[in-house]
C-alpha cells in the first residue's frame, strides 16, 4: 500500500532530474570541447566556457544524487516504478540520439575536404576522408591528363599540350594558353611583346580564349603587339613571381602585366592547395616564402608531391603545415575527442559553438602585407632589370564591386611599399555584378 501511495508525480521528478543531468552533460562536453588550441589550458578555467563547464558537471552531479535517492526512497518503499522511471528515459534518450544521427548523415552534404549541413560547416574535419577523396583524385588525374599539372618549382601548371574535357581552354607546347589546339607560338624577336601573369581571372576561366580580357588587350592593339597569356588557375602573387623568372623571361617581353585579384596576396601564405581551395579538387603543394635577414625566401623546398601529401597519418604532420594560413589545427580531428567525433550529433553542436581561433603570426595580416609587398617589388626589379617593364593592375572580384570593403587588400599591399599601380575597380563599378561575374558556384570569374 505504501507503494501506491507515493506520489504519482514520482516518475517524473526522476525523469526531470535524469533529463537535466543529461542537458547539463551535453552543455558541459560542449563547453571543454572549447579548451581545444589554448597555449595555457589554466585560462580556460576562468574563461566563460570554463565556468559553464564547471557549473555543467556540478549540476550533472547535483541531478544525479537527487535520481539516486529517489529512486533508493522508492526501492525501500517496495515499488518498481524507479525501474520503469529509468527505463522510460534511456529509451526516450536512445530514440533521439538514434533518429538524430541518421537525420544529419542524410542530410550532410559532403565535399573533398568538408561535411556541411546547410552552410554549417561540421567540425571536426576528418583527416581519413579528405586522404580518401583526394588519393582517388589523384589515381583520376593519372589517367585523364588534366591541363592543370604538379610543377617541382610552381606548386602546378599548364600541361604543354594539353586541353580541357570540355575543349573549352588549349594549352599550347610552350604551356601558355592558345586559342586553337596544337597552336604554336611566334617565339622569334617581335616589335612588340606583352606577357600576362595571373590567376584565373587573367587566364581566363570558364570563358573562350577570345572571351579573355588578354585577347580583348590583343584585339584592341590591332595586332602591332603579340599578347602572352601566362595566367594559371589559383596562383598567389608568389607564384606570378616565380612564373615571371622561371616561364616569362625567356620570352624577352617589352611589357609585363601582373593582374591580381585581392585573394592572391592570401594564397601566398598558405601551403596546401587542398586547404586553399576545397572544391577544386587540387592536391598540390606550393612554394611558401617567409620574410628572413631582411628578404623574402622560400623555405619548402623541394615541395611534397601530391601522393606524399596524403600519405600522413594526420593533418598536423603535414611539413610546414602551420605556415598554411587556411590550416587551423582546431578544425580537425582531435585524438582525445576522436570517440564522440564520430557522432554527428556532438559534431553539430561543437560546430554551433566553434573553438576559437587564435591569430598565428606566422599568418597575420601583418605578415601577409610585408610578404607580398616585398614579393610585389621584387618582380618590378626584375622586370626592369631584364629590360621589360613592369605593370601591377588590380582586377576586382565581385565583393569590391559590391563595395563591401572601403579598401581591397591588394590595394593596401601596394600603398605599403609604395607602388605604382592601377586599379580598375572605379572603372568595373559603372557595370552591376551580374554583368561582369558569372555565378559564385561557377567560380565568380569575368564572364
Amino acid at each position: 500500500m505504501a507503494a501506491d501511495n507515493m506520489p504519482r508525480s514520482f516518475e517524473w521528478r526522476i525523469l526531470g532530474a535524469l533529463y537535466a543531468a543529461e542537458f547539463c552533460l551535453a552543455l558541459g562536453l560542449v563547453a571543454w570541447h572549447r579548451q581545444i588550441g589554448r597555449a595555457n589550458p589554466a585560462e580556460f578555467w576562468v574563461s566563460v566556457s570554463g565556468i559553464v563547464t564547471i557549473v555543467a558537471f556540478i549540476s550533472m552531479a547535483g541531478m544525479l544524487v537527487i535520481v539516486f535517492w529517489s529512486c533508493l526512497a522508492d526501492r525501500r518503499a517496495g515499488s518498481r516504478r524507479w525501474i520503469l522511471a529509468l527505463g522510460m528515459n534511456a529509451t526516450v534518450v536512445a530514440v533521439v540520439l538514434f533518429v538524430g544521427e541518421v537525420a544529419l548523415r542524410l542530410l550532410v552534404v559532403r565535399t573533398n575536404t568538408e561535411e556541411k549541413l546547410g552552410t554549417l560547416l561540421l567540425y571536426p574535419r576528418q583527416w581519413k576522408k579528405t586522404q580518401a577523396a583526394y588519393l582517388s583524385i589523384i589515381d583520376k588525374a593519372d589517367q585523364s591528363k588534366p591541363y592543370v599539372v604538379p610543377d617541382e618549382d610552381l606548386g602546378w601548371t599548364l600541361g604543354s599540350g594539353r586541353s580541357s574535357q570540355n575543349g573549352l581552354y588549349f594549352i599550347g607546347n610552350q604551356g601558355i594558353r592558345t586559342a586553337r589546339a596544337g597552336e604554336v607560338l611566334n617565339t622569334k624577336p617581335r616589335p612588340c611583346r606583352i606577357a600576362l601573369v595571373g590567376d584565373s581571372f587573367t587566364f581566363g576561366e570558364s570563358v573562350a580564349f577570345e572571351d579573355t580580357w588578354g585577347s580583348a588587350l590583343e584585339s584592341a592593339l590591332q595586332g602591332h603587339c603579340q599578347v602572352l597569356n601566362f595566367g594559371v588557375p589559383g596562383y598567389g602573387v608568389d607564384q606570378m613571381y616565380l612564373r615571371y623568372l622561371r616561364d616569362v623571361r625567356p620570352w624577352h617581353p617589352d611589357i609585363v602585366i601582373l593582374a591580381f585579384i585581392s585573394d592572391d596576396v592570401a594564397r601566398t601564405m598558405s601551403v596546401y592547395s587542398f586547404l586553399t581551395f576545397p572544391d577544386a579538387e587540387m592536391p598540390f603543394s606550393k612554394p611558401r616564402f617567409v620574410f628572413r635577414n631582411g628578404g623574402v625566401q622560400i623555405i619548402n623546398r623541394p615541395l611534397v608531391t601530391a601522393r606524399e601529401v596524403f600519405s600522413v597519418a594526420a593533418i598536423r604532420e603535414l611539413p610546414f603545415i602551420a605556415l598554411d594560413r587556411k590550416y587551423e589545427p582546431m578544425e580537425w580531428d582531435q585524438p582525445r575527442w576522436d570517440l564522440l567525433s564520430h557522432s554527428y550529433l556532438f559534431r553539430l553542436l561543437t560546430s554551433l559553438y566553434p573553438v576559437h581561433k587564435l591569430e598565428r603570426p606566422e599568418t597575420s595580416m601583418a605578415e601577409t602585407v610585408k610578404i607580398n609587398g616585398a614579393l610585389f617589388l621584387k618582380f618590378q626589379q626584375a622586370v626592369i632589370a631584364d629590360g621589360g617593364k613592369p605593370f601591377i593592375v588590380h582586377l576586382p572580384s565581385e565583393s569590391d564591386i559590391l563595395g563591401k570593403y572601403s579598401e581591397s587588400v591588394g590595394v593596401k599591399v601596394l600603398k605599403s611599399v609604395q607602388l605604382a599601380h592601377v586599379d580598375v575597380t572605379p572603372c568595373m563599378r559603372l557595370f552591376s555584378a551580374t554583368e561582369l561575374f558569372n555565378a559564385p558556384e561557377a567560380g565568380g570569374h569575368f564572364l
